[in-house]
């Protein structure tokens, strides 16, 4: 990050201010008052824009004093205060807007990527660039955002970029795990803490997910045992249905074979009884009854043609007798004779005349006679014909019930053979339903052996995914585990502290013969205690004097920055506020010349100081003053 350039409006004791560092270069001093805004300018608003916390706030567990938030606002207007910031990372420029009681905007904060290359424009092009916003959602999002894109946090920052008292606890003061944390927090380590923490969550979760996924495995299997006995039961069912069915068609083939013959006849016996049937239909006996009954109507009844027959017989019998016996009186009788009435004797013409009148009177019974004899014959021949007509109405009727009783009996045997018909096709049908149901069955039963082998084999496949995959997981996580060691503090962090403690004693070296003259040398040994080793004097930090105790303070202050400086050299600016309490001409002069040497490597280093002597050494000078109580620049 390379800092461009920077504005304040109500912040601390300036009412407005402005500065570019792009033309700065080399050593430069800030001169003032206390209390004229020196730190407030180059220390404290800097890190305010960027991170919303000064340098008077908490550092490491320790404050200068007590400290609000609204504390940055200028207390003459108490509100609308702004500090905004340009800066570059690589060649793209952007700014941030950071606000505190402010009218329009309150206590928000705003990243902008400006459109233009920042290498190639003027101030005041930054100032009045275009600017695309890409803050975030909220104002924590926006300042994670921040420093996403700077690649330093708060503290590695203050560290970098700003020196001075009070900025850190002094780390000759902090106990062995304050001192790991100051390290770990100036490397950036807390990257690999991340790291190592990602990487645990995802070993934990990849062991979760091995142990999920071996339960479901291990119920996969289980459900395979499951299936396997249901499959075997299956096969077993499939094994009866088979007998079953086999035994059944065995034992009811030859029996539907019989009824089926059974049938056969029926349907025979069936087509002659219907012959039958019409054959007796075709006979027409009510028809011959209705003649008979007919001619019957046509002559007298036969008891009056009976009794008139008896009567002509008997008058017949009784005309022939009397007849016979007046020929026999005629036959007998002679002139002479007594007479059979009177008995007189007859004459000739008496017996002539009694012959004449018995003569006559036969006559007359003949004719009669023959009368009665036709009425006799004729009463004969109706009364014949009446007992032949009778006699086939009788017949008729015979046969006609005959006919009807066949008929009966022929119905009753159609109607039967029916029944029978019908009751063996039943069985027939019940046989074959039966067949088909346990031919059904067995399909089932085979279908569910089919099924459940599928099933099977679907479980067995799902078992060997669920195999490989707790396969991956596995190493997923053991490579989880390995980076969760790597980047834990006996892996790569404890490589980089060995290199970095190496680094920070070379420095100290370094720093130790620059501001001591050689008088001094002090080590930071593996467990992170500090060796101190003062010529003709103190061997321990604790015994050495206050002014000694500072020097070393400074000297590892010195190099803490270096360390950190070392992994964020794209910084064009430094900051060193009031170094030089603890030093002589000497080492003010040793410590001017580390500076120098470092300048080069940086556009602008500001040594904010009080020190006259140190004013003197250097060309840059920049005076800040109070003026109506408002900080500005000179």
């Amino acid at each position: 990050m390379r800092i461009l350039h920077l504005s304040l409006n109500n912040f601390f004791s300036f009412k407005s201010a402005e500065f570019d560092f792009r033309d700065k270069s080399d050593l430069i001093f800030v001169s003032g008052l206390n209390g004229a805004g020196k730190s407030a300018l180059f220390v404290e608003a800097i890190p305010w824009a960027i991170y919303g916390n000064t340098i008077r706030e908490k550092v490491y567990g320790s404050t200068s004093r007590e400290f609000s938030k609204d504390d940055v606002v200028n207390e003459s207007e108490g509100k609308d205060c702004c500090v905004s910031i340009g800066f570059s990372v690589g060649t793209t420029p952007y700014s941030i807007f950071r606000y505190r009681n402010h009218s329009e905007y309150g206590n928000r904060v705003f990243l902008y990527e400006e459109l233009f290359d920042a290498n190639e424009c003027s101030y005041d092009n930054v100032i009045h660039g275009f600017l695309k916003d890409i803050s975030g959602e909220s104002t924590k999002e926006t300042n994670q955002k921040i420093i996403d894109l700077i690649g330093l946090n708060y503290s590695a920052y203050c560290n970098a970029v700003v020196f001075g008292q009070g900025t850190i606890k002094r780390f000759t003061q902090c106990t062995d795990a304050e001192r790991r944390n100051i390290l770990e927090d100036f490397l950036q380590l807390e990257i690999y803490t991340t790291a190592r923490e990602i990487a645990k969550k995802d070993w934990k979760r990849l062991i979760e997910t091995v142990s999920e996924l071996t339960s479901e495995r291990d119920i996969c299997n289980a459900r395979i045992s499951e299936i396997q006995s249901q499959c075997t039961w299956a096969k077993g069912k499939v094994k009866d249905a088979q007998n079953e069915l086999t035994n059944y068609d065995f034992s009811v083939k030859a029996d539907l074979k019989i009824k089926t013959s059974r049938l056969v006849r029926i349907k025979n016996e069936l087509q002659e009884i219907s012959k039958a049937l019409e054959d007796l239909d075709s006979v027409d006996v009510d028809d011959a009854l209705q003649q008979i009954q007919e001619q019957q109507k046509e002559l007298q009844p036969l008891d009056e043609a009976e009794d008139l027959r008896t009567e002509s017989y008997y008058a017949l019998a009784s005309l022939n007798k009397s007849i016979h016996e007046w020929e026999e009186v005629q036959n007998r009788f002679s002139v002479g004779d007594d007479c059979p009435s009177c008995f007189r004797k007859l004459t000739k013409p008496a017996f002539t005349k009694y012959v004449d009148f018995l003569s006559t009177k036969i006559s007359a019974a003949r004719i009669k006679r023959g009368e009665i004899e036709e009425i006799f014959e004729e009463a004969a021949a109706i009364v014949k014909l009446l007992r032949e007509l009778h006699d086939q109405e009788v017949k008729m009727t015979q046969t006609r019930q005959e006919l009807d009783h066949k008929r009966e009996r022929e119905e009753a045997s159609r109607k039967s053979l029916l029944e029978e018909s019908k009751r063996i096709k039943a069985e027939i049908s019940k046989a074959e339903d039966r067949s088909d149901g346990l031919a059904m069955n067995l399909e089932k039963a085979e279908e569910e052996v089919k099924k459940l082998t599928r099933l099977t084999g679907f479980l067995e496949n799902v078992e060997r995914v669920k195999n490989d995959r707790i396969e991956e997981v596995r190493k997923e996580a053991d490579a989880a585990k390995f980076w969760m060691d790597g980047f834990s503090n006996k892996g790569v962090k404890d490589l980089i502290f060995a290199q970095s403690l190496g680094y920070l004693n070379d420095k100290l070296t370094r720093y130790a013969a620059a501001i001591s003259g050689g008088t001094i040398s002090v080590q930071i040994h593996r467990d992170l205690s500090v060796g101190v080793d003062i010529t003709e004097g103190a061997k321990r930090y604790q015994t050495a004097s206050g002014g000694q105790a500072r020097r070393i303070d400074l000297m590892i202050g010195l190099a803490l920055q270096s360390l950190v400086e070392a992994g964020w050299q794209d910084v064009n600016v430094k900051f060193i506020d009031e170094f030089d309490a603890s030093l002589d001409k000497a080492g003010v002069d040793g410590f001017l010349q580390l500076l120098r040497e470092e300048s080069k490597q940086k556009s602008a280093i500001f040594i904010i100081s009080h020190n006259d002597y140190l004013a003197k050494q250097l060309d840059q000078v920049i005076n800040v003053e109070l003026v109506n109580g408002q900080s500005q620049i000179i």
